[in-house]
């Protein structure tokens, strides 16, 4: 190994939207990448546990095939098919259970009571991302562990909440 005495500069990432299959997507792997187009939360089921997205490309979330046919059917074989086109993970570099009492303080900044993610907001990435196929699933993983207060958020999330309405015990 020659140590290098001149400094080297980072990689630039590679910009291009996200690929529709698995093929174009393994020459992607384990690049640096600013994903183009628009990005939609489709599930956030492993979010407060292990800080993972569920992301579609384009501007809805993905379905389950059975909400919108029955089920065997070429409609619900369609759906499966444009789920495996358009889906990603974001995760967050980390491989903390967050629901453990002592790594509550590590989560990302979008696990947030005040402002939380919710299926249907938009996303834009503010940082490149690493192409990365892991846990059967394809990832966009972040260069360092995505934390609350440590200035480099990743992402930003539409909020698409609503106020809550009132009651009329609260008019």
């Amino acid at each position: 190994m020659t140590v290098l005495d001149e400094e080297v500069e980072a990689p630039e990432p590679a910009v291009v939207p996200w690929p529709s299959t698995d093929a174009e997507r393994e020459t992607l792997e384990s690049m640096l990448v600013a994903p183009q187009g628009t990005f939609t939360v489709s599930n956030t089921y492993a979010t407060n546990q292990y800080g993972e997205v569920g992301l579609a490309s384009g501007d809805t979330p993905l379905w389950q095939p059975t909400d919108k046919a029955r089920p065997g059917s070429a409609e619900a074989d369609a759906v499966t098919a444009d789920n495996a086109a358009r889906g990603v993970i974001l995760d967050d570099g980390a491989s903390v259970n967050f629901l453990n009492a002592s790594n509550t303080g590590l989560t990302p900044p979008y696990i947030s009571l005040d402002a939380p993610v919710v299926v249907g907001a938009s996303v834009t990435f503010t940082e490149p991302v690493i192409v990365d196929w892991r846990n059967n699933a394809w990832k966009f993983n972040p260069t360092s562990w995505v934390q609350a207060g440590a200035g480099d958020d990743l992402v930003e999330f539409s909020d698409i909440r609503t106020s809550a309405r009132k009651t009329s015990a609260e008019t």
